[in-house]
């Protein structure tokens, strides 16, 4: 929407928005899961989201006053804050539901927060079209191309800053749902609150978990600077640095990993320690798995609106130069819908695991993945360079919402198989690690992007996709479908 509405940022310093934060969500999901103790006070929960509005604020003055690239790639870094308020809320589900609930509820739990990346794209388009704003200082600006889920509104005003104080607003609601439950579980029920010594105990866990997350913090915050730094290109104020972007991650994740082993909860060596899972082969069969899958998913939806946006709404000139396409189709008319699509086949995907084995759902996912990132390749290059790219925009929108479905499907079923290839005891454990692995989607595929768009080879970006969904399919099937396997088709 930045782009659409003629924001003066490079592509790359648009792409970067999205990266800063997909990489500062995975690494607080897994540094706050981490250091969480056995018990997640609502409280420190709570503290999470009251800073998770720091930046949804500082966003919304932003983005009325139009700020410097700089100020939104430091409030993207601070956005990553909902990544670790995801871990403490699967945290609170793990300890809080017996053993036969939480697959389900935790699965409810993840598709819910799903929903809300569809959601997203559909309420934040129509938001700020709402003039209600209206204060002294508050810039208009005038929308040459921006759409919405009706269609385009170009020449319409819109006030873009609304996004920042549609998320404040929500958050805050948040906040005080949180507090009245967390205040009827402290005192209600007519229990007379607590006694004095399990109030100590409540007051030393508390304390306990400001300081495991404050630390969580510092170290997630301060890899993802690290990380987005040496990777991000120069003119998006990042080093430039030409490694590949798997190297980066992996240095990433071991120097979080060896600095948040510092803080004295982690140091133990048993069962129920996190890095207990590093033990076990199919933790990294795992990781990749749900990078295909739900890393694909958060990925492809956080980068598809700009990247549609890029490649249908304007034009190669004669110059080389990109024009503005006057037939460009209506982006958040339709982006909603691959993520939406891919979230209402969880449950199907769930449902098929459980009658045919996990293994050999994952396998038909990766499959139809590998065939749909194929495809949208040859019409992504194609309307990339075509004088009327429009004409191959419902092709490419429908290949990517098959991979999005089988995505959402792919997902379901690997959870299935984490259930019965993991004892209990690492689960909770293993599902943070995951969820931080997949988190580094939204940094990896937005920089991919930027990277080929700006070289104008978009589908070897969808080629590299491919390639990485063949080679998944070439792993879960050495793992988990051959008979002679330690498990077969779990």
């Amino acid at each position: 929407m930045l782009l659409q509405v003629g924001y003066p940022y490079s592509l790359n310093g648009l792409f970067s928005l999205i990266a800063i934060a997909g990489m500062a969500g995975g690494s607080l999901r897994i540094a706050l899961g981490f250091l969480l103790p056995q018990f997640t006070s609502p409280w420190v929960l709570g503290l999470s989201m009251a800073l998770l509005v720091l930046p949804a604020l500082g966003m919304a003055v932003a983005l009325q006053y139009h700020a410097t690239l700089e100020t939104l790639q430091v409030l993207a870094l601070l956005s990553g804050l909902g990544g670790g308020c995801y871990s403490l809320y699967l945290q609170r589900l793990d300890t809080s539901l017996h053993h036969h609930q939480r697959h389900r509820v935790l699965g409810l739990g993840i598709g819910i927060g799903q929903l809300g990346m569809a959601a997203s794209l559909i309420l934040l388009p129509w938001v700020v079209t709402l003039g209600f704003w209206q204060s002294p200082g508050h810039i208009l600006v005038d929308g040459k191309e921006s759409s919405t889920l009706l269609g385009s509104v170009a020449g319409d005003r819109v006030w873009i800053s609304n996004i920042g104080w549609a998320w404040s607003l929500l958050l805050t609601g948040l906040l005080l749902v949180l507090a009245a439950l967390s205040g009827w579980e402290r005192w209600g029920g007519g229990h007379g609150g607590l006694a004095p010594e399990q109030s100590r105990r409540t007051h030393n866990t508390v304390a306990q978990g400001m300081a495991s997350t404050s630390w969580a913090i510092g170290v997630g915050l301060l890899v993802s600077m690290l990380g987005c730094w040496l990777t991000l290109p120069p003119e998006a104020n990042g080093m430039g640095l030409q490694v590949s972007r798997e190297l980066v991650m992996a240095a990433m994740l071991i120097i979080m990993l060896a600095l948040l082993r510092l803080f004295p909860q982690v140091r133990q060596d048993n069962a129920h320690s996190p890095y207990s899972i590093f033990n076990n082969k199919h933790t990294w069969v795992m990781s990749v798995m749900c990078s295909m899958s739900l890393g694909s998913f958060l990925g492809l939806a956080a980068a598809l609106p700009l990247t549609l946006e890029w490649t249908f709404g304007y034009v190669l000139a004669a110059d080389g130069m990109r024009q503005p396409n006057p037939n460009a189709p209506g982006v958040f008319t339709y982006v909603w819908m691959g993520p939406f699509i891919g979230i209402l086949m969880r449950p199907v995907g769930g449902w098929v695991a459980d009658r045919f084995g996990g293994a050999r759902t994952t396998q038909c996912c990766a499959l139809v993945m590998m065939l749909a990132a194929a495809g949208a390749a040859f019409y992504l290059g194609a309307a990339y360079r075509a004088p009327e790219p429009e004409q191959y925009f419902f092709p490419f929108c429908l290949l990517m919402f098959v991979l999005f479905s089988a995505a959402g499907a792919g997902h379901a079923s690997v959870l299935f198989s984490v259930e019965r290839l993991f004892p209990a005891s690492q689960q909770r454990h293993l599902n943070t690690w995951m969820a931080g692995i997949a988190a580094y989607g939204m940094f990896y595929i937005p920089g991919l992007l930027a990277e080929q768009l700006q070289r104008g080879t978009p589908e070897q970006a969808m080629v590299s996709f491919a390639l990485f969904y063949a080679l998944c399919l070439l792993l879960n099937g050495w793992f988990y479908l051959r008979r002679e396997g330690t498990f077969y088709n779990p």
